[in-house]
């Protein structure tokens, strides 16, 4: 033994400069194993030199796991904070341990400010305590999705949320991840395609389907309000030479004007729509009786009635109007529909320009529909 401390001593005196340039452990055991070879130890020398290669091994292993591991840390990191989406993970202990980089680029936060912080500091206490019921639903185990509204810098902006509990082999949730997406634009989007689905893009009235779907709502309800109420067929009087006589773009200022009108005319409760063409229709609800739906009527004459002009042209523009008033609640969707469309080809019938009114009766209805494909087939 007290060779090898005279060699180890040799090494760190004469061969100090090598050993700095490599592996000091790896030069160290390596010349040690050289010198007891030299002095016979030889025994010594394979046991010092086989545990020095198991330990090299197991080094180098450990250094390539390490390496390997540090690799695909890098790689997560870089997707997390190029993603456009906010990243963070919490423990059960609701202590944030990791955020991506998207913090700082959408609420002006540093990431690692929020490193071993508390998740109520890092949210703030307001919106904690608004997210308190689902952030204890994702530490039971369970995932929770949900919308909120952010404000960051750039101004409020709406989200989607999802917290998705970290689950351990043992069954025990050891925390959760928190992944929130801006859906602002998908929101706009959305709004865009049910504009387009519910309204007429010409005058920005609901349209038919809208209508309908409010008509139905009316009548599943109007029982309870036990008072009368009408619906009001309306169309262009000679629409069709209108367009052939000026042409289309003409015809849709016509019913863009007309449109204006009928909303400048009724009131408050109502509902007016464009069904299609120049075919218009309105519910006039809780009516105090017929002679206010034709009141109503009236009013909508006297507003289309002035001269309209539109480029060159100077047009006298009327409306033929069908009403089908309900005092009680006892008709349905289709009769009340099919009254109001008799009501309004007798109107034409009279010549234009007029209002006729007729209570809503299913038998009177039938033998009108009956009549008009009787005409039809003829």
């Amino acid at each position: 033994m007290e060779q090898i401390q005279q060699i180890t001593g040799t090494l760190v005196a004469g061969e100090r400069d090598q050993v700095n340039r490599k592996s000091a452990a790896t030069q160290t055991a390596s010349l040690l194993t050289e010198r007891l070879f030299e002095v016979g130890e030889f025994g010594l020398a394979l046991l010092f030199g086989g545990a020095f290669l198991f330990i090299r091994r197991s080094l180098k292993a450990q250094v390539l796991a390490e390496k390997t591991l540090a690799e695909r840390e890098h790689l997560l990191r870089t997707i997390t904070d190029n993603l456009p989406v906010l990243i963070s993970y919490m423990d059960s202990d609701e202590i944030v341990r990791f955020s991506n980089s998207t913090y700082k680029k959408w609420m002006n936060l540093d990431p690692a400010e929020t490193l071993g912080r508390p998740l109520i500091d890092v949210m703030g206490a307001t919106m904690y305590e608004s997210r308190r019921e689902q952030i204890q639903k994702v530490l039971a185990g369970n995932l929770t999705e949900f919308q909120d509204v952010l404000d960051p810098p750039d101004g409020p902006r709406q989200h989607q949320i999802t917290y998705l509990p970290d689950v351990a082999p043992d069954g025990r949730v050891v925390g959760f991840f928190a992944l929130t997406m801006d859906v602002t634009a998908m929101k706009a989007i959305e709004r865009q395609l049910e504009q387009l689905a519910r309204f007429d893009p010409l005058t920005g009235l609901p349209n038919r389907r809208q209508f309908e779907e409010k008509l139905s709502e009316h009548l599943l309800h109007s029982s309870r309000e036990s008072r009368p109420y009408a619906l009001m067929f309306l169309d262009i009087d000679h629409f069709k030479a209108i367009n052939d006589t000026y042409g289309h773009g003409v015809g849709d200022a016509v019913l863009k004007h007309f449109g204006s009108c009928l909303q400048a005319s009724i009131r408050r409760t109502d509902l007016v729509a464009r069904l299609a063409g120049d075919e218009f229709v309105i519910l006039l609800k809780g009516l105090h009786g017929r002679h206010e739906a034709s009141m109503i009527a009236e009013k909508i004459l006297q507003t289309i009635r002035p001269s309209l002009s539109i480029g060159d042209h100077d047009l006298n523009v009327t409306t033929s109007i069908g009403i089908a008033f309900v005092a009680q609640d006892d008709t349905t969707e289709q009769a009340l529909f099919a009254c109001a469309d008799k009501a309004l080809y007798t109107a034409k019938d009279a010549g234009r320009n007029c209002v006729m009114q007729l209570d809503c009766n299913v038998l009177s209805i039938t033998d009108h529909r009956k009549a008009r494909e009787a005409n039809a087939q003829g």
